[in-house]
C-alpha cells in the first residue's frame, strides 16, 4: 500500500500486490547455526523458507523484513528455490543481483524486501559469514 493508502499499481508482467489478512508477528523463519559460507543450497548449509502455509495459491512474491544479527561482517543472498539464474555460491561467482545489500557489514538491522518465490513458494538464503543470525518475518503483502 502506498503512503496515501492507495493500492500498489500493477507490476510489469501483470502482478498485483495484496495485503495479507492478519499477518503473523515475529519471525516466520530463522537460522542461527549450521551455515556453510556462500551456499544457497539447503543441503549444504543454506537456509530454505517455505511460504506455502501463509500465502494463497498463485503467489509470485512476498514482502518481508529480513533481519541480521550475530556479526557485523558478511553478505546475505537470496533466490527463489532452485533458481538456476544465480549460482549455488553467489559470493564466489561475483553475483550481486540477489544480494540484500543495505544490511551488509552491519548487525542488529533489518531490510524490507520483496522476494520472488519459486513455484513451490520457497526461497533460499545464503550468508558469507557463518556467525550471522538471520530471521525472516511473516509476509504482510503478497503478489499474484
Amino acid at each position: 500500500m502506498n503512503s496515501d493508502q492507495t493500492p500498489f499499481p500493477a507490476e510489469p508482467g501483470g502482478g498485483q500486490w495484496h495485503p495479507v489478512e492478519n499477518p503473523g508477528t515475529g519471525a516466520f523463519a530463522s537460522k542461527t547455526a549450521g551455515w556453510t559460507a556462500d551456499r544457497l543450497s539447503t543441503g549444504t548449509g543454506g537456509m530454505a523458507v517455505d511460504f506455502s502455509s501463509v500465502v494463497p495459491v498463485g503467489t509470485r512474491a512476498v514482502m518481508v523484513n529480513v533481519a541480521k544479527g550475530g556479526v557485523s561482517g558478511g553478505h546475505i543472498y537470496y533466490r527463489a528455490h532452485s533458481d538456476t539464474e544465480i549460482s549455488n555460491t553467489p559470493a564466489a561467482s561475483g553475483e550481486v543481483s540477489h544480494r540484500i545489500a543495505s544490511i551488509d557489514g552491519v548487525t542488529g538491522v533489518y531490510e524490507r524486501v520483496a522476494l520472488s518465490l519459486s513455484a513451490d513458494y520457497k526461497i533460499e538464503i545464503a550468508v558469507t559469514d557463518t556467525a550471522q543470525d538471520i530471521s525472516v518475518s511473516y509476509p504482510d503483502w503478497y503478489m499474484l
